[in-house]
């Protein structure tokens, strides 16, 4: 009996240790897996936590319960009467004091992590926001003025949009926003996402730049996880599927910047956004913003695609006067935060800039904030070469001894970055030419930059042809000419039209050529460089020149 009961214990003895070292196993295991994706799950945590789960339980939850299922075999051992009351409470209680301590460490861990990712995001925040420390860096793109100038009416068009999609009143839940490269279309769009955020309790939004995906399939596996915390198992189909089954209290905005790189390639699976914006009742929209929609309606050609109906916001580029008016904003920005004076850019190479920028650049403001930046941070290298070391009192006091930028200074910068030759133009054909001196000869007497119509480049490309003989174009052929001077990057074509609405949804802009102006994009100095060598063009340069000296 003795021998049975001996031979019990030890048979339950073994059964315990075997519990014991199984659960030291799982609990290490565990806890690997929970730490390693809770560092994941804030690596790509976004702006806002989706209602939608697919886990029902949390790691942390899972522990616990195999804990208390561990505990109750131990409590079923020793109701068996195997093990002495004494070891059994040592191992109940140094059980339990494990759990209570892993529960401890798994919520410290967790709220650990939930301050490390609301950091990150703070952090993520203020990099794009008014903070700043240097002069140069209220010109960096990822800075964001306090007033957003000259984009009103589209901030309201776009704010209307999404207000309307919040209330489920807006049938086309697809907007794409495009328009000449830096003329403030993501700037814009970003800026009235947060706002909405901040203000509408049933709003949040998903941020994407197309850019950073390889290819259609690694953008829309990273839209799954962002969405559904969980990866995307077989194809995008399971994309949708999950939208349509999870039940979204709040309006979900998805925000992809470059959405035209998106369609690159031969897959048609990136279409599927289309088909989550024209679900119902999925509280979900989708803006792109892109330079033109061409890749997108090519591709929905190609395949023969039907895209649903798709609002189009066009952003025009800024003027020249805008342009130059925003530079003085951030500049008066610049001044009130760090008290470093406002035409510390002066006044007139201020002005000569932006317009020799608009010349060369249009309007994408960008090239101009390079220019200013370069400037400033080229001018405080002068004044503070043997003053880098300092501390910041010392740093923040040298900040008023920053020297003026002035004419030369800027135009040594604009030539440094963006000067090109032009030397290919004199090899060219007649016709091209000749359109190229219309153009540089309406602006000379223009005495100033300005866009100049079809019917003013018309005119004055007669006059050239009958002094030097030459037959004139077909107003069809000049229409040629000048889109194939905006290939070389020679100049900019716009047609001004009446709304947005008026491009065409296969992609086919109505170009309208009597609303259309031109500008040149090189500098008259550049014409006279790449042609006054010319015999042939030499004498209309000399001529030019009395006559505009004589005018004076």
């Amino acid at each position: 009996m003795n021998n049975q009961n001996l031979k019990r214990k030890e048979c339950v003895a073994t059964q315990k240790r075997e519990i014991e070292e199984e659960n030291i196993s799982n609990k290490k295991k565990k806890k690997d897996q929970t730490y390693i994706s809770k560092i994941n799950a804030v690596t790509h945590q976004e702006e806002f936590h989706s209602e939608s789960s697919t886990m029902d339980v949390s790691p942390f939850q899972q522990l616990k319960q195999e804990k208390s299922s561990s505990k109750e075999k131990l409590e079923n051992l020793n109701e068996s009467g195997a093990s002495s009351p004494c070891q059994s409470d040592k191992i109940m209680d140094q059980y339990t004091q494990e759990c209570e301590n892993d529960n401890e460490d798994s919520q410290n861990k967790n709220n650990y992590l939930k301050s490390i990712s609301k950091e990150e995001i703070s952090y993520q925040d203020n990099l794009d926001y008014q903070k700043i420390s240097k002069p140069q860096e209220i010109f960096d793109c990822k800075y964001k003025p306090s007033l957003i100038s000259f984009r009103d009416k589209e901030k309201n068009e776009i704010k209307n949009f999404l207000l309307r999609c919040i209330d489920n009143k807006q049938k086309t839940k697809c907007l794409l926003i495009t328009g000449m490269p830096g003329c403030g279309k993501t700037l814009t769009t970003t800026s009235l996402l947060e706002e909405l955020a901040s203000k509408q309790k049933k709003f949040e939004y998903l941020k994407f730049n197309a850019m950073s995906y390889y290819n259609q399939e690694s953008f829309l596996r990273d839209l799954h996880f962002k969405m559904f915390k969980s990866r995307m198992q077989n194809s995008c189909q399971d994309l949708l599927t999950k939208i349509k089954q999870s039940k979204r209290s709040s309006h979900l905005t998805i925000f992809i910047d470059e959405f035209d790189n998106l369609f690159h390639g031969s897959s048609q699976d990136i279409f599927t956004l289309f088909n989550i914006a024209c679900l119902e009742k999925t509280n979900i929209s989708i803006i792109g913003v892109s330079n033109s929609m061409e890749m997108v309606f090519d591709l929905s050609k190609k395949y023969k695609i039907i895209l649903p109906d798709i609002k189009n916001l066009v952003f025009e580029p800024y003027t020249q006067k805008e342009i130059y008016q925003i530079i003085q904003s951030r500049l008066k920005e610049m001044n009130e935060k760090l008290n470093i004076p406002q035409d510390i850019i002066d006044d007139k190479a201020l002005r000569l800039c932006s317009g020799k920028m608009y010349n060369l650049k249009g309007g994408d403001i960008r090239c101009l904030f390079d220019v200013c930046k370069k400037a400033l941070e080229e001018s405080k290298k002068e004044t503070n070469q043997e003053d880098s070391k300092d501390n910041d009192e010392q740093n923040n006091n040298n900040l008023n001894e920053i020297s003026k930028v002035t004419i030369p200074q800027l135009n040594q910068i604009i030539d440094k970055l963006y000067k090109v030759s032009y030397k290919f133009i004199a090899k060219m054909p007649i016709e091209q030419i000749l359109t190229i001196l219309s153009i540089y000869s309406v602006i000379k007497q223009k005495e100033g930059i300005v866009e100049i119509s079809l019917s003013q480049i018309k005119n004055q490309l007669n006059s050239i042809c009958n002094s030097m003989g030459i037959q004139i174009s077909e107003m069809s052929k000049l229409k040629e000419i000048l889109e194939n001077l905006q290939s070389y990057q020679i100049l900019q074509i716009r047609t001004k039209e009446s709304s947005a609405q008026n491009t065409n949804k296969r992609g086919q802009s109505n170009k309208n050529f009597d609303n259309m102006t031109v500008f040149l994009k090189i500098t008259t100095q550049d014409v006279e460089d790449a042609l006054s060598e010319e015999s042939k063009f030499s004498d209309f340069f000399e001529q030019y020149i009395k006559q505009h000296k004589n005018k004076k």
